[in-house]
């Protein structure tokens, strides 16, 4: 209910407040194409990166109109005939704008000052706890060595998505947490996670073979950082030793000669 009317407040402030042409004079088909394209993508990488962001501080991030929207988000926080949930939210969403990483403008330190404002000013606000969540993704921040800025996020948003679609154009057999972990350069991970299954004696015997399965999929992957054929072609045959009247037996043995081509050359 709070984002509901909170939404609804917006809405009528945005559409009433003057705003500046995101397009200018000129600009060609093709070029405005590409922009609108950026736009979408910005907007849902930073979706993705924070859920909880209300749609008008996606867009505003999105477009480049961080600032606006923060206005907006004063101009409700110091209305004194509004609730507290709404002034709190307004302060929550401001801090939220000032951290995320595709924010133009992104600024931690102002982002700690608004979500500190929240917890002194309304401490019993049931966004107190994701408050602080987010202010100890910020010291996290602080004790990084490296940081990126928006654009070179996004372009790293956009070479895993195209990792992704090629893990599985190349292997459509190959889960979800698979297909993401070659993705994020993490195989190993998923690797590990799969052979604690393998070794579990709880869970099914499908279970099993299909962890084992993933394995070697993920190991032979061209889109793998780390491929290694001789490791995927041992877990083929692991799995077809351990449970050779697997349905999956016949696919190993198919993987198993590709793989035999692969390495002989």
């Amino acid at each position: 209910m709070r984002i509901a009317l909170l939404s609804c407040l917006l809405l009528v402030l945005v559409g009433c407040a003057a705003t500046t042409p995101l397009v200018i004079g000129g600009l060609g088909v093709t070029e405005y194409a590409k922009f609108k394209a950026d736009v979408r993508e910005r907007a849902e990488a930073c979706q993705a990166s924070e859920q909880d962001l209300l749609p008008q501080s996606v867009k505003a991030i999105s477009q480049g109109d961080a600032k606006h929207i923060i206005e907006v988000y004063l101009t409700i926080y110091r209305n004194p005939e509004l609730p507290n949930n709404m002034k709190a939210e307004s302060l929550y969403q401001i801090g939220l704008i000032y951290m995320n990483e595709y924010n133009e403008d992104r600024d931690d330190e102002q982002a700690v000052v608004y979500f500190n404002r929240l917890k002194t000013e309304f401490p019993s606000s049931v966004l107190c706890a994701d408050v602080d969540e987010r202010l100890a993704i910020i010291n996290q921040r602080r004790d990084a060595t490296v940081s990126f800025d928006a654009d070179t996020l996004l372009a790293m948003r956009q070479a895993i998505s195209e990792r992704a679609s090629s893990c599985y154009a190349e292997e459509n057999a190959l889960l979800p947490a698979s297909i993401e972990a070659i993705a994020h350069k993490q195989a190993q991970k998923a690797i590990n996670a799969y052979l604690s299954m393998v070794n579990d004696s709880k869970l099914s015997q499908a279970e099993r073979e299909e962890a084992l399965y993933q394995i070697a999929l993920i190991y032979m992957n061209t889109q793998n950082v780390h491929r290694d054929d001789a490791s995927a072609k041992h877990y083929f045959e692991q799995l077809l030793l351990k449970f050779p009247d697997s349905a999956l037996c016949h696919d190993a043995k198919q993987h198993i000669a590709t793989l035999e081509k692969r390495i002989e050359k």
